[in-house]
Formats: C-alpha cells, sequence, structure tokens
C-alpha cells in the first residue's frame, strides 16, 4: 500500500470513529431529553434502566448462574441506558482512532521489511 492509500483510510477510521461518537451522544441525548420530559410532568426522574430497555424490545435476559454472578449481572441490567451509550459509544470510538492512528505506523513498518 502507498502512503496516499494509507492517509485515506486513516482518514476513514478518523471520520468512522467521530460519527460513531455522535450518533451515539444523539441517543444519549435524545434517552436525557425523554428522561427530562417525564421528569417535568411528573416531578420524579424516570428510572430507564438497561433491563427495562431490554423488556421494552422483548428480549429475555438470561440467567447468570448463582450468587455473585448473578448479583453481579442484576447490578449491570440495573445501569441506566444512559451509562451503556455513553460507554459503548466511548469505546467504539477510541478503538477506530488507534487504529487510524496505527495504520501509518504499520504501512511504514511493512515498507521497511519489502
Amino acid at each position: 500500500m502507498n502512503a496516499e492509500t494509507i492517509r485515506k483510510k486513516a482518514a476513514a477510521f478518523h471520520m468512522m470513529a467521530n460519527l460513531t461518537a455522535m450518533t451515539f451522544a444523539l441517543f444519549t441525548l435524545g434517552v436525557l431529553g425523554i428522561q427530562f420530559y417525564g421528569w417535568l410532568k411528573t416531578d420524579a426522574w424516570p428510572a430507564y434502566p438497561l433491563s427495562r430497555v431490554l423488556y421494552e424490545l422483548q428480549i429475555d435476559t438470561p440467567v447468570a448462574g448463582n450468587g455473585q454472578m448473578q448479583n453481579f449481572y442484576s447490578f449491570l441490567i440495573q445501569l441506566p441506558v444512559v451509562f451503556w451509550l455513553i460507554a459503548i459509544g466511548l469505546m467504539v470510538s477510541v478503538i477506530l482512532n488507534a487504529i487510524a492512528a496505527e495504520l501509518p505506523k504499520l504501512a511504514k513498518n511493512k515498507d521497511g521489511e519489502d
């Protein structure tokens, strides 16, 4: 691969990372907007945990063993969906940016071997 192709691929990964971050940010703002509207109507902040989302999407939550594993799993699915949107959006964005940053280095190493 030549340097121009590598630069284009790196730019594409950076663009995908930015679009992913913006998409997850918009989803997060949408969920927060729905919760804010509910708060204004009822004077109570409506909880919107991941378990409720799974229930509304009619996805069965699997049973995860006994004891500590079940407690940990219950803890995870009771976290707010906003947390999951932010966490997944950040992870995907960071991974794509890391790939984009490593592409030129990998190309230089490959050109050095040839």
